[in-house]
């Protein structure tokens, strides 16, 4: 199955400009491959410890820390320990510039389409934030008479503070146009990295997919994610090796096999240097817990 990096989160209320969610992982790894989307996404929370890479930076989470997605931001997230939990907010703001709050509106877009002001992506240690999470877990939870216009209200209230208090104003146009059209170039490439990370794909290879210099591509790719192209792939194939490991009877050498490792001894330093533990560590674990 083909993966698109490029996601369009669907909105079933017509009425509502969020959709809010609470996400549950039960084993550390991965919460989410590197993806982006037009939609403003604000992730806090709950429980777990957790890294997130939005662009070329990664941020440590933990419980009641916010990190926030600007709009065509690339991010992705791995679990560092079991059971972690965050609830998840998109803000969808082609429904908000035709909604009963004009006013917001037209103050929320300016922060990504005139200006180019955009929020921080950290955020931790502000008791606001804090308290208006707190107020709409409880409404989710209890869903009492009237609970929905709630959610929204404090929804309202959180975004209103964020632009007050936590934009950044230092993106210029110019930087901001060249990291979308830098993002449309790679686009390509990702996609074909996530469906064919079992084959050997060398740096030649994807700079010709994002028809670019291969010196020139690696700085961009590097500028874009935040790693090598080397390491991007590694870890991108650990990841699904992971997967094979904790869920298949599969060998350490079909698995380095299937992943695109030429080895087992390879594919076994590389699952050590992303996941601190060796993968037959991993798999005594598993056999051990049965």
């Amino acid at each position: 199955m083909d993966i698109t990096l490029y996601e369009k989160p669907l909105f079933t209320n017509p009425s509502s400009p969020f959709r809010i969610s609470l996400e549950k992982h039960t084993e550390k790894g991965v919460l989410f491959d590197k993806h982006w989307h037009e939609q403003v996404e604000l992730l806090y929370f709950n429980t777990g410890l957790a890294k997130i890479e939005v662009n070329s930076e990664s941020y440590d989470a933990s419980p009641n820390d916010l990190i926030i997605i600007n709009s065509n931001d690339l991010h992705g997230g791995i679990g560092i320990t079991d059971h972690v939990s965050y609830y998840c907010v998109i803000i969808d703001t082609s429904i908000l510039q035709n909604s009963f709050i004009e006013s917001y509106a037209a103050a929320f877009n300016n922060l990504h389409s005139s200006s180019f002001t955009l929020l921080n992506h950290f955020i931790n240690g502000d008791n606001t934030i804090n308290e208006l999470f707190n107020q709409i877990k409880n409404e989710q939870h209890e869903k009492k008479p009237g609970y929905e216009p709630f959610i929204k209200a404090y929804t309202l209230s959180l975004m209103g503070h964020l632009i007050r208090h936590h934009a950044n104003t230092t993106l210029s146009p110019k930087k901001f146009n060249t990291r979308l059209r830098n993002l449309d170039r790679l686009n390509t490439l990702l996609e074909h990295l996530h469906n064919h990370y079992a084959e050997p794909i060398s740096v030649e290879e994807g700079a010709a997919h994002a028809n670019l210099s291969p010196y020139y591509f690696c700085r961009l790719f590097k500028s874009a994610t935040g790693k090598s192209f080397t390491d991007y792939l590694n870890n991108l194939r650990v990841e699904k090796a992971h997967l094979l490991l904790m869920n298949t009877e599969f060998s350490m050498t079909e698995i380095a096999f299937q992943t695109g490792f030429n080895d087992a001894n390879y594919f076994s330093r590389c699952y050590k240097k992303y996941k601190r533990v060796s993968p037959s560590a991993v798999r005594k674990n598993r056999l051990s817990n049965r």
